[in-house]
């Protein structure tokens, strides 16, 4: 039983367990995206400079990073539409998979809820006592996320 026991003992203390490292990783969004006309679906960007662990670069700048978004459109009575993006992996330099958290993004467009009450009621009830009540399908504006932005996600890097 002893020589069970220090045999385990030997096998565990040869092993090296790896440990995640948590880093900070910038995602750069390359292109505009807008939620015009979008339904939910998938889309890249890019690592926006090297990020580094113990002096060693552990992802490239340049790097594809994997978004998932979901669109919610606009709708009638002056509501906006609603974009979140969920950015979800990156690789590192050994081609590793790196999952990222903590930099999920949402974003609301203009509503113009004022609007379309205002010209509902107000042209409803006096001068187009019908008409004026088809401004309430008065839409609110779409999101737009400019090329350029930077997010700042969390990624774990096993080293």
């Amino acid at each position: 039983m002893k020589r069970v026991v220090s045999i385990i003992v030997l096998i565990l203390s040869c092993l090296s367990f790896v440990q995640a490292q948590n880093v900070t990783v910038p995602v750069q969004i390359q292109e505009d995206f807008s939620s015009r006309g979008k339904k939910d679906g998938t889309m890249t960007a890019a690592v926006a400079y090297n990020v580094m662990l113990n002096g060693e670069i552990v992802i490239p700048q340049g790097s594809t990073v994997n978004i998932n978004y979901e669109v919610e459109r606009r709708r009638g009575y002056g509501r906006p539409a609603e974009v979140r993006l969920h950015f979800m992996s990156t690789s590192g330099v050994k081609g590793q998979l790196i999952p990222l958290s903590g930099c999920d993004i949402t974003k609301e467009g203009d509503g113009r809820r004022g609007t379309a009450l205002g010209l509902g009621l107000g042209l409803g009830l006096t001068i187009f006592p019908f008409v004026g009540f088809f401004f309430f399908c008065i839409k609110g504006k779409n999101v737009t996320i400019p090329a350029g932005t930077i997010v700042n996600c969390s990624g774990y890097v096993n080293q």
